[in-house]
């Protein structure tokens, strides 16, 4: 008969609706798994500001768990151990992202008042020279300090490890990518603003330079 089948053995169709639920279980686990790490890959990106270090080791480590997750190996629980091991390094670059993250705040916001320090020197100097302040905002101000000869250049020690900076010209922006702001706020008076690692002047966390 068609609709008959061995005692014991379950029938085609049912056999099927089993593979298939299993299939889409394995899947569904993968995305998860993945969704997981990629979220994680985010938070350590947060958590240090943008870094690139720690930002493209998380990136390359996620590649590595799409082919392990992906991966047909003979034994199944090689898979497993291999996207485990994955995401334990993953959680090791994000911890010690997180904990080196406030000694990378605190290197850039000395090198944002290094910055802005010169720059006032530059300024009192050019007042000093001219009997005025620079006009306009930080771009005017930065072409005519180096135009008067006023500012000389600026080399910035970093963290142990990492290269001096050597600022030839007035740098338009912060260290944490955000514009500088210069404004004259008397005939002999001025004011020099860095947002800070807030990036918004609502903020706490202003670097604010005045004269």
């Amino acid at each position: 008969m068609s609709g008959s089948w061995t005692a014991g053995v379950p029938p085609a169709s049912a056999k099927s609706r089993h593979d298939g639920g299993a299939r889409i279980l394995r899947i569904g686990s993968t995305v998860a798994v993945l969704a997981a790490l990629a979220f994680w890959i985010v938070r350590i990106a947060v958590l240090t500001d943008f870094a690139d270090g720690p930002a493209l080791a998380g990136g390359a480590l996620w590649c590595a768990a799409v082919f392990a997750a992906t991966w047909r190996p003979k034994r199944r629980v090689l898979r497993s151990l291999a996207v485990a091991a994955i995401a334990a390094a993953m959680i090791v670059v994000g911890v010690r992202a997180a904990r080196a993250a406030p000694a990378q705040q605190e290197q850039r916001a000395a090198v944002t008042r290094q910055v802005m320090n010169a720059v006032a020197d530059a300024v009192r100097l050019h007042r000093a020279r001219t009997g005025m302040l620079p006009e306009g905002g930080w771009k005017e101000m930065s072409v005519e300090l180096e135009a008067a000869g006023a500012w000389r250049g600026l080399t910035v020690n970093r963290a142990r490890g990492d290269k001096a900076a050597r600022f030839d010209h007035i740098p338009p922006k912060d260290e944490w990518g955000c514009q500088f702001v210069y404004a004259r706020t008397g005939a002999d008076k001025f004011v020099l603003k860095s947002s800070g690692p807030a990036r918004r002047w609502d903020a706490p966390g202003n670097i604010v330079i005045t004269q």
